[in-house]
Formats: C-alpha cells, sequence, structure tokens
C-alpha cells in the first residue's frame, strides 16, 4: 500500500483532511473538507455521528466524532488493481473511510474568545 503503484508514501507521507464547512441541518453534522491524497486535493463529505460534549474526570469537556463516507481512488491517481481469474477486480474502486476521533476542547478556546470580544464590546456600548 505504501509503494508508488498505490499511495507512493515516500513521495507523498500524509494524507490530509481540512474541513472547510460544517453542515448541521436538525440532524447528525455532515463535515465538508478538501481531502489530499499524492498531491491531489477533492473536495469530500463526511456525514458524522456526535457523542457528547461530556465532562471527564479531570473537568475537560469531550466529545466523540464517527464518520464514514466512500470515495473513488481512481479520482487520486490510485489506480492499480488487476482481473482476477473468475472476473472482478483485486482492489475495488471504490474504497470506504471510516473515522473516530476524541476532541477535547482546549483552554481558551475560540468559544470563550469571541464571548470575551462580545462581552467588550457590550460594555463599550
Amino acid at each position: 500500500m505504501r509503494s508508488p503503484d498505490f499511495f507512493d508514501a515516500e513521495k507523498y507521507p500524509e494524507i490530509k483532511f481540512n474541513v472547510t464547512r460544517v453542515d448541521v441541518n436538525g440532524g447528525d453534522p455532515v463535515l465538508y473538507g478538501d481531502l489530499t491524497m499524492k498531491g491531489i486535493t477533492k473536495e469530500i463529505q463526511l456525514p458524522v455521528f456526535v457523542s457528547g460534549p461530556v465532562k471527564d474526570m479531570a473537568g475537560n469537556m469531550r466529545a466523540g466524532f464517527e464518520g464514514a463516507t466512500r470515495i473513488n481512488r481512481q479520482d487520486w491517481g490510485v489506480s492499480w488493481s488487476k482481473t482476477l481469474d473468475g472476473g472482478g477486480l483485486v482492489v475495488d474502486d471504490f474504497v470506504r473511510i471510516t473515522v473516530n476521533i476524541e476532541g477535547v476542547k482546549a483552554e481558551g478556546s475560540a468559544d470563550e474568545a469571541i464571548a470575551a470580544e462580545d462581552a467588550a464590546e457590550a460594555a463599550q456600548e
């Protein structure tokens, strides 16, 4: 999988997903973002299920996120495959990406900075 036929890990050591927006229409959120593999960037959608937030034993706010989506690997230049003797491919073009993330709210987070900024503006009025 690390070879040039697949991900070419020596030349492209990282696969990145950069969230560009979040859509929450009354249900579970959908993350929209740019997935970069092998130097090719394309937008994907990643529906996620959110667990939490909850306060842990140390007083930190935590949340869990589980998500899955399906991409066509050919869109990112991952094109190697062989046809099996009985038909079909050794590697399907469609690949399922599954993520499990646990996030911890950082001290001085953006929410707190926005609240402080709003309070300062209100005090000036």
